[in-house]
């Protein structure tokens, strides 16, 4: 069996100290990236949603707390590496946001991977979604929380030139349509109630919980193109 072996370039990104609400961040030469819950499109939009329907459910807020993200790529035969640590509580309700910008040195980068962690923070779980589930006239709060830490990845095949000077924009897409597609009205009116509320955790009604988590890995895409 034949094995590959690469060298590694590492790289370091501005790291936040302290949690603090989304905000916008300046571009530099390298790559920006953004994440997208609600459909976003245009990389500049600042526009907030104030609803998502899905099937029977509504959603109407939510948040994921972004503990850390990187980038890995290959260039020029070597594994290039960068991690921005963070701790930044993103509104998914907001079409875009602007998370961190990785600068890299001009050139091709193939393979281009993005690790996003979320994790809980002393203030806020890792990742909640709030919203109503309306049958028969009867309307009926619902939550989704993740309490754990958790990283997805998303991934650029096509290569990426980057010349020197260009700010790149990799604009991270994650439709919360689809994410709780899934769940149907039947999943919902059998589901176990706290207080009232329909609460979607790993430890309560976790089969929701974790068709959420397989329907996250089939629609996370990334697109890529000079800002």
């Amino acid at each position: 069996m034949a094995i590959a072996i690469t060298s590694t370039l590492l790289f370091s990104a501005c790291k936040k100290e302290k949690e603090k609400e989304d905000e916008e961040i300046p571009t530099k030469p390298g790559i920006n990236y953004q994440l997208s819950f609600a459909g976003g499109t245009e990389s500049n939009s600042t526009e907030k949603v104030s609803e998502i329907k899905t099937g029977v459910i509504t959603w109407t807020s939510g948040y994921a707390t972004i503990s850390n993200i990187t980038l890995e790529a290959m260039k020029d035969g070597q594994k290039v590496e960068v991690k921005s640590d963070l701790s930044q509580r993103v509104d998914i309700f907001k079409v875009i946001s602007n998370l961190s910008n990785f600068d890299i040195p001009a050139g091709t980068y193939q393979n281009i991977i993005f690790k996003t962690t979320i994790s809980s923070s002393p203030t806020h779980h890792s990742f909640e979604l709030k919203g109503n589930y309306q049958s028969n006239g009867i309307t009926t709060p619902i939550v989704v929380r993740v309490t754990e830490p958790v990283t997805f990845q998303v991934q650029h095949v096509a290569p990426v030139t980057i010349n020197a000077g260009d700010v790149m924009l990799a604009l991270n897409k994650l439709d919360l349509v689809a994410l709780t597609s899934g769940i149907t009205e039947e999943m919902l009116n059998n589901a176990v109630r706290n207080n009232g509320t329909i609460v979607i955790t790993n430890y309560m009604n976790s089969s929701m919980y974790f068709m959420i988590g397989d329907i996250l890995n089939q629609y996370l895409n990334v697109e890529i193109k000079k800002g």
